[in-house]
């Protein structure tokens, strides 16, 4: 969807250099009837390049497109009008645009999602002392587990005190939804335990945000419409106990390193699998852990997470992150994307597919 936008505005923007070439006379035939002095040619041609670099900023997918496309749809509307007899149809192409934009100048707000995302992750950065993973601290640890953090390239590396995670993939709310394309961002930390988890999406075109936060013992969910709409909101015990899951799921597949934690109990199953409780604050959970020929994690499956449409209601349904291949991240082996999903009455509802961009272990305050 960025892309097509980003052509969309680069496609807008060169049309304005019609604009230009009247003002200045370039070309002899033109698709304008009334004449553009060359002080507002140069208001075209500040409109064309002003198009143009928001299309580059786009495409780059940097967060700041939004400020040349505010003066861009500015002087844009503004020659329009001058010219509305032959530009006319520019303002539906500034109309297109204005949606996005108004959504990411939203975005821009104290309260936006965005903006308490970045503040909560930027205010628990630190710079922490390096240390390292020996044998001596894996020595406890099943079998299974000290062969899959040798296999990560855990052992040996940095203490993980916090990481940065990219991915991008696709979500549905149901079993007959259709898939939305989403773009995350998350950061975990440990020394003082913390998750903040970021969304953004669009379905039928409209845009939305959701916010996981795991802050102290209290987990909040949020999703906002276009910024603006609240759509749901969730908190309390159930909250709480589900993101316990979610960020031990986050420690075994993007922190192997962290598994060494004391707050963790493990059970040997058998030759490929263990089961773990996992301790954070009042909340022990447990899952299952499943591992392949190579050492390599393949199966998450916990009983202790709840599933609610609205907020209000919680059911417990098994939740699973079967993982789907790996790669290399900055010197570790890690996965590269899982599918997530619920075990409903028997019957499996994958609702998430993700993929690992990237990710950075204990990034410092700027």
């Amino acid at each position: 969807m960025q892309i097509a936008f980003a052509v969309f505005v680069l496609v807008h923007g060169l049309i304005h250099f019609i604009g230009v070439a009247k003002a200045f006379g370039f070309a002899a035939k033109l698709p304008m009837s009334l004449p553009i002095s060359a002080g507002w040619g140069t208001v075209w041609l500040l409109a064309a390049l002003l198009w143009i670099t928001t299309s580059v900023m786009l495409f780059q997918s940097s967060a700041r497109w939004w400020i040349p496309a505010s003066v861009a749809l500015l002087a844009s509307q503004v020659v329009i009008i001058m010219s509305f007899a032959d530009a006319k149809w520019g303002t539906l192409a500034n109309l297109v645009v204005l949606v996005p934009l108004a959504v990411s100048l939203l975005d821009q707000r104290h309260a936006s999602l965005q903006s308490i995302y970045k503040r909560e992750c930027e205010a628990r950065r630190t710079r922490a002392l390096v240390s390292f993973v020996g044998e001596s601290e894996i020595a406890h640890l099943p079998p299974q587990v000290q062969r899959y953090l040798r296999v990560t390239k855990s052992v040996g590396n940095a203490r993980v005190r916090s990481f940065h995670a990219r991915l991008r993939g696709t979500l549905r709310n149901s079993p007959d939804a259709p898939w939305m394309n989403v773009d995350v961002v998350q950061e975990n930390f440990f020394d003082t335990p913390a998750r903040i988890f970021f969304v953004r999406g669009a379905r039928f075109g409209v845009p939305f945000d959701a916010l996981h936060t795991y802050i102290g013992e209290a987990a909040t969910m949020r999703v906002m419409v276009a910024s603006v709409f609240e759509a749901f909101r969730a908190s309390g015990h159930e909250m709480n106990q589900s993101e316990t899951v979610t960020m031990f799921n986050d420690m075994c597949l993007f922190a192997p390193a962290t598994l060494i934690d004391p707050n963790i109990r493990w059970e040997e199953i058998d030759a490929h699998s263990v089961r773990a409780w996992f301790r954070h604050g009042p909340v022990t959970i447990s899952a299952v852990l499943t591992f392949n020929e190579r050492g390599e994690l393949v199966g998450f499956v916990s009983h202790d997470r709840y599933q609610s449409v609205d907020g209000k209601t919680f059911t417990l349904y098994p939740w699973s992150t079967p993982v789907e291949r790996y790669g290399e991240f900055n010197g570790r082996h890690l996965v590269a994307s899982a599918t997530v999903s619920w075990n409903m009455h028997g019957t499996e509802f994958p609702y998430a597919r993700l993929e690992l961009v990237d990710l950075e272990y204990n990034a410092a305050r700027p």
